[in-house]
């Protein structure tokens, strides 16, 4: 598949950069595979199109303030974006800075907290090391001194970014987060509301929930012209026996796997065996779903509108065929949707 299939028009105004007022009034686009039909309904409509019988898998990472500004001793800037915590006072970032950095460089931030810049992993990555003698309060310490660590197509100046952080650190998080560790959110699930999750378990539907911390990674985009020449980034994740169980008695009684987000997919797509059958543990996935790929698990897919020349909209390709897709997309665009992370979102069955 050439990577020109995987580009479409959008107007500028449309990529969402703001949260919606209310999380359950975003707009929902519901796609009939088997009809090829397109309806329009909001978020807080989606139990109409859920049967009791079937199951929702939700992805409970919680996003971290990994956004920190730092300063060298001769008053240069730094930015770093935290990748992952790699030990007690150790993590892997990507960076920009006024100038060189040298291994060994002390980077001050607020609070009169210090980074120690370890070594240069290349393209823009590094380790870092928090100095600071308490793990514990020295890692709490850094996340409190950091900010959201927003997508690149929402635009704010630092000011900006700095004003609205209560904000976005409420809104650009799910109400069910609970485990640290993604540096971006599952989208998706940023519609639910508790009260529409309740609504659903009266409904009948069950709801479980696998974890996926995600990287900045997601944001990469497709360069090479072949799609199976791109290299995936890779995310820890696991599955608990309570989701693969409910997964398999779901699966048995005849009901639909709804994976809310392309990360819950690609972390029950990675530990599914033959017959339907989802392996609880933890691991690393760099499954990179395409067009051609046997889904195994996933019945019905809720997920966002996602970027040109993305890993993630070619998932999507994959689940529902590139011809629907499009004429979805075109349809989002001609209706004003709201597009990318704060934006509305499609409901595959």
């Amino acid at each position: 598949m050439d990577i020109a299939q995987l580009d479409y028009f959008l107007p500028h105004d449309l990529i969402a950069q703001r949260p919606i007022s209310r999380r359950d009034q975003a707009r929902l686009m519901v796609i009939d595979r088997k009809t090829k039909s397109i309806q329009h309904a909001k978020i807080s409509q989606l139990p109409s199109f859920i049967a009791p019988s079937d199951s929702i898998i939700l992805n409970d990472t919680k996003v971290i303030p990994a956004r920190i500004y730092a300063a060298k001793s001769t008053g240069g800037k730094v930015e770093v974006l935290i990748c992952e915590r790699t030990g007690p006072l150790a993590f892997s970032a990507l960076y920009r800075s006024s100038g060189k950095l040298a291994n060994g460089n002390v980077l001050k931030i607020e609070n009169n907290l210090e980074l120690q810049f370890v070594d240069d992993l290349g393209n823009g990555q590094a380790r870092f090391k928090i100095l600071y003698d308490n793990p514990q309060k020295g890692w709490k310490a850094v996340l409190k001194a950091g900010c959201t660590p927003l997508p690149p197509y929402i635009h704010r100046s630092r000011e900006e970014i700095e004003l609205m952080d209560s904000i976005d650190r409420k809104r650009y998080q799910t109400v069910f987060a609970s485990k640290d560790g993604a540096v971006a959110a599952p989208t998706a699930g940023l519609h639910f509301t508790n009260r529409l999750l309740n609504r659903l378990s009266r409904h009948g539907v069950k709801i479980a929930y696998i974890t996926l911390h995600i990287s900045p990674g997601t944001f990469q985009p497709i360069k090479s012209k072949n799609l199976k020449d791109h290299r995936m980034h890779e995310e820890w994740f696991e599955i608990p026996i309570k989701t693969a169980d409910m997964i398999k008695h779901t699966k048995k009684d005849g009901g639909k796997i709804i994976a809310v987000g392309t990360t819950s997919c690609r972390a029950l797509e990675t530990n599914s065996m033959q017959n339907d059958v989802v392996v609880p543990g933890e691991g690393r996935t760099s499954l990179y779903i395409l067009p051609g790929y046997p889904f195994r698990v996933v019945d019905a897919l809720l997920t966002n509108f996602h970027l040109p020349r993305s890993t993630l909209l070619a998932l999507v390709y994959a689940f529902a065929g590139q011809d629907l897709i499009s004429l979805a997309y075109h349809e989002a665009v001609e209706q004003k949707y709201r597009f990318y992370s704060y934006g509305d979102a499609m409901l595959i069955l």
